[in-house]
């Protein structure tokens, strides 16, 4: 994590490379945005929600739960878990 700003690789750069395998994910802050930023193609069940601000994805997810405060979804094959949550800031995946 630099910043405010976490890079995560993707599933798809081998660092998952079982499927089977549950890999989960969990971010976290009390004050301040959480900007996930994906390397290559992105395949995660995601779930993120904040207290206040706002919550959104620049990448599509597909089985969408939308509030302007969490998103519940995949994006592409969702081989990875990731919970991020937040009291006092946005959220962007990207």
């Amino acid at each position: 994590m630099l910043g405010n700003e976490c890079l995560m690789p993707s599933s798809r750069t081998g660092v998952y490379p079982n499927k089977r395998e549950t890999v989960v994910r969990r971010m976290t802050t009390s004050n301040g945005a959480v900007d996930v930023a994906f390397r290559g193609e992105a395949s995660v069940e995601l779930d993120a929600s904040t207290s206040r601000g706002r919550a959104r994805s620049e990448l599509p997810i597909s089985g969408v739960t939308l509030e302007e405060d969490r998103l519940v979804g995949a994006i592409g094959d969702g081989e990875a878990d990731l919970f991020t949550d937040t009291s006092n800031g946005s959220i962007t995946i990207r």
